[in-house]
């Protein structure tokens, strides 16, 4: 019986030092997925904030190649010599500038023609339900109705042009 206690006991402490190594092994595995998790969220807060930056220096680097001072000179100028100035500012611009200011005007007009969508799907929408109320004004209702009526007195009678029945119409007209 000492042999089993001791073998008992022998198997007891390797079983605590293994749990003990899956704990520690767990608990890591827990740490470092966490640490990983906070390492791309800073990533994606750095990237985003680069975003941000690079699209404001873009529009400030546009707005100061197209529209900065253009508006008091074009009052006082004609188009060619505002023309001209335009043209010499962006040849004395460096290539970085005008790339950026190229990707802001892509920018902005990508921007103009998604709200140009949206508000032409909004003007649809808009004239659906203009169209539908109008069918419940008294004028619609009563177009409607005649609508229907002339339609049964057309389908009974099997009126169809070049029937025939259309011609002392137009006959008295002509």
């Amino acid at each position: 019986q000492r042999w089993w206690r001791r073998a008992r006991r022998v198997l007891q402490i390797k079983r605590q030092s293994r749990s003990a190594l899956i704990l520690q092994s767990h608990w890591r595995g827990y740490v470092d997925r966490k640490a990983a998790l906070q390492l791309a969220a800073w990533s994606f807060r750095r990237r985003r904030a680069l975003r941000v930056l690079i699209r404001s220096w873009r529009a400030k680097v546009c707005r100061r190649l197209l529209e900065d001072g253009v508006d008091e000179f074009l009052a006082q100028a004609d188009e060619t010599t505002a023309a001209a100035k335009i043209k010499s500012r962006l040849q004395a611009a460096a290539q970085g500038e005008l790339d950026a200011a190229l990707q802001a005007l892509q920018k902005q007009l990508a921007h103009a023609e998604r709200e140009a969508e949206r508000l032409q799907n909004k003007q649809d929408e808009l004239m659906a339900q203009a169209a539908e109320i109008g069918h419940w004004t008294p004028a619609g209702m009563l177009r409607s109705a005649l609508s229907t009526v002339i339609r049964r007195l057309c389908s009974a009678a099997q009126w169809r042009p070049g029937s025939g029945m259309a011609e002392p119409l137009l006959d008295a007209q002509g």
